[in-house]
């Protein structure tokens, strides 16, 4: 009640505020106690980190949560009221947030001072996520319950474990989690329930307290205990607004778009792990930000960046809400369909280690699966806003009733023919990874072209055509074709961009041939030599040659860590039998691609 004088917006600073002091001054006094005690374990084997960091800091990142939130639930309710029955609307969100909130957190904080199972682990998050989903915090998707039900906790649960995966860099999942709290704030407030509203700028403020203390370089992590516990709040308050009125499909769009970069991270790193026969719950230097580094960026930039693409995503959101909801949803889909192809070329980026020519063959159909996949769903992207993009120009942003219904009605067949159409050209047979040619183009120019008149056929025949006009289609085969084109931009675009940073090439060859090129390279051309392999008999006693370090012969190769993308073979000196006894083994050990040495400076261009 003593807060009841103050505006919304006013209570939300404060306890901005709060939250913030308390976790940075609490982060602060770990740091302090890790450093008087000793708290300071050895890094996990195989995680980006190599050096010991005190991994308490989801201790602040709670309680800077908990203390603001309590402390606003007892200046603003009545005692009364947390003993009075039935509950009153805020509760239902407020009891599973602190609560199974709480309960993550000391589940999380146990397998930080004695590491647990990954059975016993999602065993314990399924708690809390069931007492959520039973407070009735849940999407409601459908009017079926066991098929609603089991979906949210699958969400809880997802959501949870794609932020324990996000903390794999410094302040990478507090500063996502940070933003995407802010984000929903802003999208939530004056429109969601306060409370929800509430708790979701105190949980930006709690991740920028510790943020100060986690960004590279890092003087404290934040551990299971807060990864788990942001994960879960996030998951919960994304969608706390739907035990006060039912959420349609529409309004599924925020959670998603908010938490992409976690959810995009945790489905490539499944997939691919799976597809490299590693196990998937094992820690490693395998996610987005490993694969930025990889392309050349530092720490800091990698994270940067993927903080960028959750701030676009989060303003197209915004965007939705303030200016033309349909409008927005189109700029996020072409948002997605230019995050689908930087996934591509992510990746692509080699972060496993050497793997038979058998194996590679065995899983060489999954990996041009998931790539056409990719592909196809952004064609089937591009395609819908070509089309509904096309009405949005024709009747200028506002598009009549009857003209919206066909729209619903036709753009599945229309999508299902023009996505033929390209198949039936051969669009999806050409190699556009490398260069755009004229001859996409007019692959593209065909297909579209195809695809529009067996569209205009269709709406003819079946609905006369009626409440369709001919200027949309007009627009829709330009658009497509402009789409469609753009979208093949990207990948040339990204190598380009990153291309250079990405060749890690391994040279081979003789001792004396290998040392005469090296001296002769320009600087900017060695950059991308991070190994020597030497054709020898006897490997010379040092183990670098100007600065690259040399690996041994071919056999030594198998127990390096490096990772490479080429092989630089120096032909000089060697026989006909010995190249190919070395082509034929190191496809063996580590199929690489063989380049020469006017091939290696074309790449490095």
């Amino acid at each position: 009640m003593i807060l009841s004088k103050l505006s919304p917006l006013s209570l939300a600073g404060i306890f901005f505020c709060l939250a913030i002091i308390f976790s940075f001054a609490g982060n602060y006094i770990l740091i302090l106690l890790a450093r008087r005690y000793g708290w300071f374990p050895p890094p996990p084997q195989g995680k980006w980190a190599t050096e010991p960091r005190p991994i308490l800091g989801g201790i602040a990142i709670f309680l800077g949560f908990l203390i603001p939130l309590s402390l606003y639930c007892i200046l603003h309710f009545p005692l009364s009221h947390f003993f009075q029955l039935p509950l009153r609307a805020e509760f239902y969100i407020l009891i599973p947030l602190i609560l199974g909130g709480g309960f993550i957190f000391f589940s999380g904080l146990w397998d930080d001072l004695s590491p647990l199972s990954p059975s016993v682990k999602l065993t314990l998050q399924a708690i809390p996520a069931c007492l959520a989903v039973g407070m009735g915090i849940r999407f409601h998707l459908t009017s079926l319950l066991y098929l609603d039900i089991p979906i949210c906790i699958f969400w809880y649960l997802a959501i949870t474990n794609a932020f324990n995966l996000l903390d794999n860099m410094d302040g990478l999942s507090a500063g996502i989690a940070g933003l995407s709290a802010l984000l929903l704030f802003i999208y939530s407030f004056g429109n969601w329930p306060f409370l929800t509203s509430l708790s979701l700028i105190i949980l930006a403020g709690s991740c920028l307290g510790f943020l100060f203390w986690n960004f590279h370089p890092a003087k404290i992590f934040m551990g299971d205990s807060g990864s788990q516990f942001l994960g879960f709040s996030l998951a919960l308050l994304s969608i706390g607004r739907t035990s006060f009125q039912e959420l349609d499909l529409s309004q599924f769009l925020p959670p998603l778009l908010v938490l992409a970069v976690p959810i995009i991270d945790t489905l490539l790193v499944t997939f691919l792990r799976w597809l490299n026969g590693r196990r998937i719950f094992q820690g490693g230097t395998d996610h987005l930000s490993h694969r930025l580094v990889a392309l050349g960026l530092t720490e800091r930039k990698a994270v940067l960046l993927l903080y960028l693409i959750t701030t676009v995503l989060g303003g197209l959101l915004l965007f939705s809400k303030w200016v033309d909801s349909t409008i927005g949803f189109l700029l996020a889909v072409l948002a997605i369909v230019g995050i689908l192809y930087f996934l591509i070329l992510l990746g692509a980026v080699p972060v496993y280690g050497p793997q038979s020519l058998a194996y590679k063959k065995e899983k060489r159909k999954w990996r041009e699966l998931g790539y056409f996949s990719l592909i196809f769903f952004g064609d089937m992207l591009l395609l819908s806003v070509s089309f509904v993009g096309s009405y949005l120009i024709r009747f200028e942003g506002d598009i009549p009733p009857p003209f919206f219904h066909r729209i619903l009605s036709g753009l599945p067949l229309f999508l299902a023919l023009k996505l033929l159409s390209l198949i039936l050209v051969g669009l999806y047979e050409i190699d556009f990874a490398k260069e755009v040619s004229s001859r996409l183009f007019q692959k593209i120019v065909f297909a579209s072209s195809l695809g529009s008149l067996l569209s205009v056929l269709t709406a003819t025949m079946i609905w006369r055509f009626t409440h369709y006009s001919r200027g949309v289609f007009l627009i829709d085969w330009i658009l497509s074709i402009v789409l469609l084109f753009f979208a093949r931009t990207l990948l040339p675009f990204y190598k380009n961009l990153f291309g250079r940073s990405q060749q890690r090439v391994l040279v081979a060859g003789r001792l004396e041939s290998i040392e005469r090129i090296l001296e002769e390279l320009e600087p900017s051309l060695a950059k991308s030599l991070e190994g020597i392999l030497l054709l020898e008999e006897q490997i010379p006693p040092f183990q670098t040659l100007h600065h690259i370090p040399i690996l041994g012969n071919v056999q030594d190769l198998q127990k390096s860590k490096k990772e490479f993308t080429h092989c630089l073979l120096l032909q000089s000196g060697l026989s006909l039998e010995e190249k190919s006894l070395f082509l034929e083994d190191i496809q063996e050990v580590y199929p690489l691609e063989i380049i020469s040495l006017s091939g290696f400076c074309k790449l490095s261009k």
